[in-house]
């Protein structure tokens, strides 16, 4: 398709567009693009893994990174070239901006690529070519399962491969670091949006966003030590629960649909909420081009949301605090949990006791036979205080009952603990901009 718009603003760029390809913006949008060629009033985008033909007067070289953002959204698309981002306060800002109004949460995803990767007689797979068939598999088979979550170098490669380290990692293994031996859920996730792009098939409406926000080049937030996790759990090999579609939905159910922060975006600082399992979208009866646009949807939306995770976890300015915000899907045999955690440190001189250091955890999932759980644990000083919240009265009922059993075995484990406490209900609100708020809950096994 030619451009045949010739009125181009002086920082402006015309995208040669079909109505399909223009369905892919947004007004608002900022988008990265790389500068495949450039010569003449015209040029090659690569924005999103897509070559696109454009028309400018700006003044632009091969292989050059510049930030656009979506002026209109119908063909011709148009978009304004951003000033370069002066400081790293600045890119910040801006990849926040960029993510916040696209991020999506990852359950619905995961509902989906299990649906895509197996197929049963009560629930006949989409339709979707063999090679996203098999993308679908890969992501779930490279998810942790429950196996390697009761150990404590199989929790920490969990939370490294979480995809908030996924730089990091890959400048450690250029320095000569091993591989992980698990694969990162980002790395995971960008290759499957490369297979979904190639597919070339347009968009479903009302898309979200492309990956256009970058994370920051510098001050990429590290993972907590490295370590070799031990075998891998058996793969899945169960299909996707057909009767939570059918199934009317019990109370607790309800009370997680109508859950205000269910997806809600990360915020640094802030109590992870629990994330309830979703049901898949996607069934047999869709056309291929109408599955393949909304994985490609939900794919970008967990990009953006590992990208706010990266945001979180970078290092504080005053350079004391250390801050951590992931997410860690793990496998069961018919479904995917996800683990919502945020790691803290406070250094000596913040806190209650300015004296002495405190890690801190916080952790919010949800499992079909417990309901909701918040859990809060701090270790300060060699002396454990938790604090949990389960919105199910039936399950806080019965961690009440067994408080002591578990001071037992955390005593057993050579830890002093200070205080346990468990509350029906939810945790009080984040307190405003909140980088205080002790993080806290562990897993004895862990």
């Amino acid at each position: 398709m030619d451009i045949t718009n010739p009125v181009k603003p002086g920082n402006a760029i015309l995208l040669a567009s079909t109505r399909a390809v223009a369905q892919r913006f947004q007004v608002g949008q900022i988008l990265q693009a790389m500068v495949v060629s450039a010569g003449g009033g015209r040029a090659v985008l690569d924005i999103n893994g897509q070559r696109l033909n454009a028309a400018t007067d700006v003044a632009l070289r091969q292989s050059q990174a510049i930030e656009v953002q979506v002026e209109r959204a119908r063909s011709p698309v148009v978009l304004k070239v951003l000033p370069e981002a002066r400081g790293q306060g600045e890119l910040e800002r801006r990849a926040l901006r960029g993510s916040l109004p696209r991020q999506a949460a990852l359950t619905p995803l995961l509902a989906n690529l299990q649906a895509v990767a197996h197929s049963t007689p009560q629930a006949p797979r989409p339709p979707v070519s063999p090679l996203v068939a098999e993308a679908a598999r890969q992501v779930l088979q490279s998810l942790p399962g429950p196996r390697q979550m009761t150990s404590g170098e199989g929790v920490r490669e969990a939370m490294r491969q979480s995809g908030t380290f996924f730089e990091a990692g890959l400048r450690h293994r250029a320095e000569g670091a091993p591989p992980p031996t698990q694969p990162d859920l980002k790395g995971q996730m960008l290759r499957l949006l490369a297979i979904l792009t190639r597919s070339s098939l347009p968009a479903a409406p009302a898309p979200r966003g492309g990956t256009e926000g970058r994370p920051p080049a510098q001050g990429t937030p590290q993972p907590p030590g490295r370590a070799t996790t031990p075998g891998a759990a058996p793969r899945p090999d169960g299909a996707p629960r057909a009767a939570m579609e059918a199934a009317a939905p019990t109370a607790r159910g309800e009370a997680a649909a109508t859950r205000a922060d269910t997806g809600a975006p990360p915020m640094r600082g802030h109590t992870p909420p629990p994330q309830p399992a979703a049901p898949p979208t996607l069934n047999a009866n869709m056309t291929a081009e109408r599955v393949a646009g909304e994985l490609r949807q939900q794919t970008e939306g967990t990009l953006h949301r590992l990208q706010l995770h990266q945001l979180n976890s970078l290092p504080a300015e005053d350079g004391g605090r250390v801050n951590w915000s992931m997410e860690v899907p793990v496998r069961r045999e018919d479904g995917t949990d996800v683990f919502s955690l945020r790691l803290g440190r406070d250094p000596p001189g913040a806190g209650d006791d300015g004296d002495t250091e405190a890690w801190t955890v916080e952790i919010g999932f949800e499992l079909e036979e417990l309901g909701a759980l918040t859990a809060r644990l701090t270790l300060r000083g060699g002396r454990l205080s938790a604090t949990l919240w389960a919105e199910d009265a039936a399950t806080a009922g019965t961690i009440q009952s067994r408080l002591g059993e578990l001071q037992a075995d955390l005593e057993g484990a050579g830890l002093a603990v200070a205080r346990l406490g468990i509350h029906n209900g939810r945790p009080p609100g984040n307190p405003p901009g909140g980088t205080h708020g002790p993080a806290r809950l562990l897993s004895i096994t862990a």
